[in-house]
């Protein structure tokens, strides 16, 4: 991480919440993490058992379909559960869990590179940690986005 990173989002180890080898279903929401986003150097966001897959697979539709960037997630209950919102070549963040408040304006192609980043690692991390391939999920409409 360093000064030039306003978003850095981290994850791992992963693991499984069932033994056997998951459906589409179980690899969207059965492989979890711990998760943190760091904002400005400072931790924003943190979850110590995060559904990383489940993630990763909205952050690349946000890729390919661009706009706002709105996420929910079945595993909570606050709506949206995290989002960027773009304003022309920035953008401010929000959590539902959020530690503290953003209010300076972040750059977008930062923050949406932090983002893809993410997805990409969650992709290579799920095949290396757990012989898992979960590339379907993250590029379902048109080839490799996050490539």
């Amino acid at each position: 991480m360093s000064t030039s990173d306003p978003v850095v989002i981290q994850f791992g180890p992963l693991h499984l919440e069932r033994l056997s080898s998951p459906p589409p279903y179980d690899r969207l929401l059965g492989i979890n993490s711990k998760f943190r986003i760091v904002v400005q150097e400072r931790e924003w966001l943190t979850e110590p058992d995060f559904p990383v897959v489940e993630l990763a697979a909205a952050v690349a539709a946000w890729i390919r379909r661009g706009g706002d960037f709105v996420f929910e997630t079945i595993e909570a209950n606050e709506s949206p559960f995290l989002a960027v919102h773009r304003e022309g070549s920035n953008c401010r963040i929000e959590a539902a869990w959020q530690a503290f408040p953003i209010d300076v304006a972040l750059p977008f192609d930062k923050v949406q590179a932090a983002f893809a980043q993410f997805a990409r690692s969650v992709a290579a991390s799920t095949k290396e940690q757990l012989d898992i391939d979960v590339d379907d999920l993250l590029n379902r409409d048109r080839g490799a986005v996050l490539s």
